[in-house]
């Protein structure tokens, strides 16, 4: 599924939107994380290599440094 939804966005050009938990999986295949809290945007980021240990932190309650 991962090389599916990568192709599509890499190839066609499209926008794929995936709602997911899996902060590996998210980290794995978006160029983009945006994430929700109750509807609102509390964190909007690129996906680099520190964006998993960033998530991590931030939904652990500890500051990313």
């Amino acid at each position: 599924l991962k090389k599916i939804i990568k192709e599509l966005a890499e190839k066609k050009g499209v926008t794929v939107l995936i709602s997911s938990h899996d902060l590996l999986h998210v980290t794995d295949v978006c160029e983009r994380i945006v994430v929700l809290n109750k509807g609102e945007v509390i964190k909007d980021l690129e996906t680099s290599e520190a964006t998993l240990k960033e998530l991590e932190a931030h939904f652990s309650g500890e500051e990313f440094a």
